[in-house]
């Protein structure tokens, strides 16, 4: 896969997070993406196009809770962001996924933000906006359509997935899932994996 005119690199890079419950702190995963030289938390395209539920949906997450109240109970990680609570089981935060997800949902939330800025789409287009200082739907929505407009449809057509798999936002979500297999297939901790010379998803 290769861009018309500037290559886009995703990185796993790793953050703390502190349990509310236990005050035990995590070293948990997150995926960030330069694109248009801006570095930004990779999942806050998806949920720029997709929504919060569509993101749930089209990653297969069912098990993470955004409330205004503290989730209580021994078996949750619960992580508090000013005035609103991710919850999520110790069982499914194992997933490299769901701790990404929770990380950009984290660090979405500010001061002013509500739960029900984090169900509207709007704010997601907003949240990705203000990464290319202007923090406006249009700006949101100009960068989701900046990014399809670069992917190159020769090299599209080249990919061996199926059609479905071939979608910009698609193909990211086959990379996420298929991150730790290119680590177990290189056999070391930190390599760059060059899918075409334009387009570098760098692996750390």
């Amino acid at each position: 896969m290769k861009t018309n005119f500037s290559p886009i690199r995703i990185f796993r890079s790793f953050r703390e997070l502190q349990d509310l419950n236990s005050k035990e702190t995590l070293k948990v995963t997150e995926y960030n993406s330069i694109i248009f030289k801006n570095t930004v938390n990779a999942y806050h395209y998806l949920l720029a196009f997709l929504g919060l539920y569509g993101l749930a949906q089209f990653l297969g997450i069912n098990c993470v809770y955004i409330t205004n109240e503290q989730f209580v109970d021994p078996e949750y990680y619960c992580f508090k962001k000013h005035n609103l609570y991710i919850s999520v089981p110790k069982m499914c935060f194992q997933d490299p996924m769901v701790q990404a997800y929770v990380v950009a949902l984290y660090t979405a939330i500010y001061k002013d933000t509500t739960i029900n800025d984090i169900f509207n789409i709007r704010f997601w287009l907003i949240n990705l906006g203000s990464a290319f200082k202007n923090a406006s739907v249009e700006k949101g929505l100009f960068q989701l359509d900046s990014i399809d407009s670069i992917y190159d449809l020769l090299t599209k057509e080249q990919l061996h997935l199926k059609p479905e798999d071939k979608e910009v936002f698609e193909f990211e979500q086959f990379f996420f899932h298929e991150w730790d297999n290119f680590l177990d297939q290189y056999e070391v901790d930190h390599f760059q994996y060059y899918y075409s010379r334009h387009i570098h998803f760098g692996i750390h």
